[in-house]
């Protein structure tokens, strides 16, 4: 598959995770007719392909990692849960009884679940990435400020290796007694800008003064399941 059929690919992922073309449309303000052409065969006369500098804005818009439009996920996503005996190649990864709220948040302890099942993710997706399996946990989400793209119910993998901020990507984050999950990024003057996918939620920014005291990156969200 190349560049050009793997974004058509991933693209339709993404309309997926998001419900449908239109409400993608609507999140990321991508004209709706625009998400059309780059989805039809590039025998139609009307096809456009996905270009680098689209490719990247979408990618920071939904809260993607750089490049994510240009990767086969195929190789990289959760496995299954096993009852009986775990295949080679894979690493188990237990969840959490925390829930990081989208919404208003809550606080809580972090532990393992007791007797619960771990999910088990391919060992050659953390060696692509450079993540180290044993500093990563798995959460349940509650809220739906980033609803459609992380959902109440959803169970998101967090890597707590990864606290400094990149601009536009997910993170789970303790906000004074608040547990939430938010898409960051940094102003020149040192604040952290918290926003949200749902427009019904409004930007949140903390201010130097405020940062030490009252917030904290806990891990960058890596992956997320559900529907």
């Amino acid at each position: 598959m190349n560049i050009k059929e793997l974004r058509r690919s991933n693209l339709q992922l993404l309309i997926k995770e998001y419900g449908n073309r239109q409400q993608l449309s609507n999140a990321t303000n991508v004209d709706y007719a625009q998400l059309s052409q780059w989805l039809l065969p590039e025998s139609n006369p009307s096809h456009r392909n996905i270009r680098d500098s689209s490719a990247r804005r979408l990618e920071e818009i939904t809260g993607k990692p750089k490049y994510w439009l240009d990767t086969d996920h195929k190789k990289e996503t959760v496995i299954a849960v096993f009852d009986d005996e775990i295949p080679e190649g894979v690493i188990a990864i237990p969840e959490y009884s925390i829930s990081f709220s989208a919404g208003n948040g809550k606080t809580t302890d972090i532990q393992e679940i007791d007797n619960s099942y771990p999910a088990y993710y391919r060992k050659d997706w953390f060696v692509k990435e450079k993540i180290n399996p044993k500093k990563c946990r798995r959460f349940r989400v509650s809220g739906d400020s980033n609803d459609p793209y992380i959902c109440d119910g959803n169970v998101i993998l967090v890597n707590l290796a990864e606290t400094n901020i990149i601009d536009g990507n997910f993170y789970a984050i303790r906000y004074g007694d608040d547990l939430r999950v938010k898409k960051l990024s940094k102003k020149i003057d040192g604040s952290v800008v918290l926003d949200s996918v749902n427009p019904h939620y409004p930007q949140e920014i903390i201010s130097p003064v405020n940062l030490n005291e009252l917030f904290q990156v806990i891990g960058r969200v890596r992956d997320k399941s559900g529907m």
